[in-house]
């Protein structure tokens, strides 16, 4: 498994290979946010809406997606973390709201993408109806070989933590599919941890930025020269307040616990061509 970490050699501490510090300075926020940067991906999660009674499906305004929302992933060792916003980007659309009596969304289309300036889109290998609930209504986890097993360790420990706060904001102009890119405000925060399923409420940064979440790390030092960079927490609103919550505690990597499960526009509803093999299919895969 690919860890996120940084390594000193003696006179220089890297971060993979995209910067380079003295021994003698202490861990900035730039390095961080590098170091971590390779545990996040941008995520494009689109969907259809079905008419409840003839179970006919529907883009919006000419396309074949009603709406779509951008977000953040995080890669944990066999599978991914994906916020609700990924996963019910239909509870973030306000074209929804006055079709929702009638209709029920269905997922379309999971995409995603590394952090280049300009994203490159392909299709996130998962299974939308196994996930496990991490923090309700807020952050799943989903077994995944899209990234071949690689991502961040789980700080599963109680104690003190000395690490970073990792806010994910989405650019202002991210309305734009060719223009969506994720940037990251880094903290140091301190916390304690006494149990499983605690959480800390922290205060949002301040400006207009669109925040999307964000995880909490713990540096660790593995050995002479290497530190790692461990998730211990993931950030989500509750109301109007948000939260680092530590969902980890006491667990394996392997295994997180599984529990069962503004505005709106004018845009026409755009149907989708179908069989009627096809509209069977839809109304079995209905969400």
């Amino acid at each position: 498994m690919r860890k996120i970490i940084f390594i000193v050699n003696f006179l220089l501490l890297s971060v993979s290979s995209f910067a380079q510090f003295s021994l003698g300075q202490s861990i900035g926020q730039q390095y961080v946010e590098n170091a971590v940067r390779t545990g996040l991906f941008l995520t494009k999660h689109s969907f259809r809406i079905c008419d409840e009674k003839s179970g006919d499906l529907f883009g919006l305004d000419g396309k074949d997606e009603f709406g779509s929302q951008y977000a953040f992933g995080v890669k944990v060792p066999g599978g991914i973390l994906l916020t609700n916003r990924s996963v019910c980007p239909w509870l973030y659309d306000v074209n929804f709201e006055k079709y929702k009596d009638d209709y029920s969304p269905v997922l379309f289309q999971a995409l995603y993408s590394g952090l280049e300036e300009t994203p490159k889109y392909d299709l996130l290998d998962y299974e939308y109806d196994k996930k496990e609930v991490v923090v309700d209504t807020a952050v799943y986890r989903f077994m995944s070989s899209t990234f071949d097993g690689k991502g961040f360790t789980l700080d599963n420990t109680t104690g003190k933590k000395d690490g970073w706060i990792i806010w994910v904001v989405a650019h202002e102009n991210s309305n734009s599919e060719s223009n969506v890119q994720l940037d990251f405000l880094v903290y140091r925060k301190e916390i304690t941890v006494n149990k499983n399923g605690q959480w800390i409420e922290v205060d949002k940064p301040d400006g207009k930025q669109k925040i999307l979440g964000g995880i909490y790390v713990v540096p660790t030092f593995k050995e002479v020269g290497i530190i790692e960079f461990q998730l211990c927490g993931v950030l989500a609103q509750a109301n109007t307040s948000w939260r680092i919550y530590c969902p980890f505690i006491g667990k394996s990597e392997s295994k997180i616990e599984q529990i069962d499960n503004q505005q709106s526009s004018d845009a026409e509803l755009t149907p989708i061509g179908k069989s009627k093999k096809d509209k069977a299919k839809n109304k079995k895969s209905r969400k």
